[in-house]
């Protein structure tokens, strides 16, 4: 979160030669104390698109590592696969830390259990028979931070 300064306060920090706003509407203005750089002011629309372009960014690494944890939990599945054929066959079966957590013949119970245990934590729910039916469903972030 920024730390907002009223221009008294920002004055008695770091000096009175604080770039005004006509000089921050010409284009960043660093500000240097003893000769360094140390802080660069810019104007408030450009410091709020830069915050938009942050969240973005953030949001999509944290989209992607989902997405890698995931395809983890569906390797997982498919290496489990010869042995879950033997133990739960015709079960729906839900991977987590690359082990079975919880098997179900009903997919939507199995899902909200592990959902409610889980809570964001990504898992793989797959029907354990020999042919591999796989539906995506999007995750709630996906699908309400568009």
């Amino acid at each position: 979160m920024a730390k907002t300064l009223d221009i008294k306060e920002a004055r008695a920090i770091y000096g009175p030669d604080l770039p005004g706003p006509e000089e921050v509407a010409e284009g960043p203005v660093v500000i240097r104390r003893e000769g360094k750089p140390y802080a660069v002011a810019i104007p408030l629309e450009d410091y709020r698109r830069f915050q938009e372009w942050r969240e973005k960014a953030e949001r999509e690494a944290r989209i992607q590592a989902q997405d890698e944890a995931w395809e983890k939990e569906r390797a997982a599945f498919h290496r489990l696969k010869p042995q879950l054929l033997q133990t739960h066959r015709g079960l729906y079966v839900a991977i987590h830390g690359g082990q079975v957590v919880d098997a179900d013949a009903d997919n939507l119970a199995l899902a909200r259990r592990v959902m409610s245990k889980l809570k964001d934590m990504p898992f793989y729910l797959q029907l354990v028979s020999e042919e591999t039916r796989t539906f995506e469903v999007p995750s709630p972030e996906e699908l309400y931070s568009v």
